[in-house]
């Protein structure tokens, strides 16, 4: 099989509770929130620290959700490579790198503002990952 194009998504772990969530929550399934897409494969290693500097709450597709900034360092603990077959023999292969933020009470800050502005759109989002 060939490809038609080849997404490496960077995307982090993400407590985030939503109506949504209980069947990822019987499967056992962590959420996650996409934090960028690239049309290559990086070749993370797993265990590799990494950097996010001045990543915008859902400046992700154009939408904005919040003019504040995060930076923080990461760790990869996973990856998974999924093939999404199209008509024919052309499909889109999907490596997604799974990050853990180091300060965790960063993300319960992104977390806590998607919560208290009501930011449906970013729900939605989220409860899609």
């Amino acid at each position: 099989m060939s490809f038609s194009q080849t997404v490496c998504q960077i995307e982090l772990l993400f407590p985030l509770k939503l109506d949504c969530d209980e069947k990822q929550d019987a499967n056992g399934e962590s959420r996650f929130i996409t934090l960028c897409k690239f049309n290559y494969d990086p070749c993370i290693p797993i265990g590799e620290e990494i950097n996010v500097p001045e990543w915008k709450l859902g400046s992700y597709e154009g939408i904005e959700y919040s003019d504040k900034t995060y930076s923080f360092n990461g760790k990869v603990v996973g990856m998974k490579r999924e093939i999404y077959p199209d008509i024919g023999e052309q499909g889109t292969f999907l490596i997604r790198y799974f990050i853990e933020a180091a300060d965790r009470s960063l993300v319960i800050e992104m977390r806590n503002r998607i919560e208290n502005n009501n930011l449906d759109e970013m729900n939605q989002r989220l409860g899609k990952i």
